[in-house]
């Protein structure tokens, strides 16, 4: 992981998360077309029953049934939002060299989350610090 960004390492082949939308947009062709009778009759990308029942539309009070993922389906990692620490604000600033740039840099910073508070805390005011309604 490139501590200064946040991105992880390139690694050999396609991420999952790639190869999971590859297969949702070539699912969603296949669907489209095979009611008008284009194309093959076949979709080449399976869909999961289990995991159709389980997103149906049920009660918010029933507890959610648990299903595995569809044949080919790779286990998509959770992703967790990257941010810009304080430390790395401060160096910015400090390598901008007139007022001009500076003026307008406070506009997009507060719409970003911060890696120093929770949003719960963001959003209450609590003890990290600014919230997000600024």
């Amino acid at each position: 992981m490139n501590p200064k960004t946040g991105k992880r390492t390139l690694r050999a082949g396609y991420a999952p998360s790639t190869i999971a939308h590859n297969l949702t947009v070539v699912h969603g062709f296949y669907a489209f077309h095979q009611p008008f009778g284009r194309g093959s009759l076949i979709n080449p990308v399976p869909a999961s029953a289990a995991r159709r029942a389980a997103l149906a539309h049920r009660s918010p009070l029933e507890v959610r049934q648990q299903h595995r993922r569809a044949w080919l389906r790779p286990k998509v990692p959770v992703r967790h939002p990257r941010s810009v620490p304080d430390g790395q604000w401060d160096e910015l600033f400090a390598q901008m060299s007139s007022r001009r740039p500076r003026r307008g840099w406070p506009i997009w910073p507060p719409t970003w989350r911060r890696t120093d508070c929770r949003w719960r805390e963001c959003r209450s005011g609590g003890p990290a610090g600014a919230s997000p309604a600024r």
